[in-house]
């Protein structure tokens, strides 16, 4: 395991797995091209990082599988986190801010989580996945972006109590081929700043039911 004393000024390349890197609220401060690389690693946590300034904050690359990226902060880099044929991670609980690009892009990767993170501000989009599956998007914040959420070529991912706040564009799902926009046993869905609907009572199952704060018609 490894706890940052002080600020760092260079990449980071992971070559072991089952360990824990803690920032401790220091700095991980670029330019450069990776602040975090990691290929082909399991069981890493990382945690507590201020991340700036780089193209990539933390990648994760084949076959990398079950690391966790948990409260870091990632401000000003071109890309958050990206992963690339990696499944089956943790992003959690995380502050993503000004991002030029995406703050969390997801490529051919499949079963990763991603929960109860900020993203605010980024050039083009929050959350990108492309050609993935079977993901879970939940309990994020997704504000003031270009675009919130975008999923292109994906299946078998849900998406639900997601707060979409003011985006340009709140959300993509092409060609929508079997992903869920709410939790099927609880029957909710997501937070749309700008839904113009009603909560009336109006709608079926168990949230038919005026004032319950879940939206019964569909504008």
């Amino acid at each position: 395991d490894y706890t940052f004393t002080e600020d760092i000024y260079v990449p980071i390349v992971v070559v072991a797995d089952n360990i824990v890197i803690d920032g401790n609220s220091h700095t991980l401060q670029g330019p450069g091209s990776f602040g975090f690389y990691l290929s082909g690693r399991s069981g890493v946590t990382i945690r507590n990082v201020i991340i700036k300034g780089w193209s990539v904050g933390i990648y994760l690359g084949s076959p990398s599988f079950g690391n966790m990226i948990g409260g870091n902060t990632f401000s000003d880099n071109s890309y958050g986190v990206e992963l690339f044929q990696a499944n089956d991670n943790t992003i959690d609980g995380n502050v993503f801010e000004n991002s030029w690009y995406h703050a969390i892009e997801v490529l051919y990767s499949d079963g990763n989580r991603i929960t109860r993170n900020t993203v605010t501000n980024c050039g083009m989009t929050g959350i990108s996945l492309q050609s993935s599956s079977g993901g879970t998007i939940c309990g994020n914040t997704i504000a003031n972006n270009n675009e919130g959420i975008v999923l292109l070529g994906c299946t078998g991912t849900m998406i639900c109590h997601n707060n979409f706040v003011s985006n340009l564009l709140q959300a993509q799902d092409a060609p929508g081929a079997g992903n869920c926009w709410y939790d099927p046993s609880l029957l909710e869905g997501n937070y749309w700043s700008d839904y113009t609907g009603v909560d009336d009572g109006s709608g079926t199952g168990k949230h038919a039911i005026a004032g319950d704060g879940i939206g019964d018609t569909m504008i």
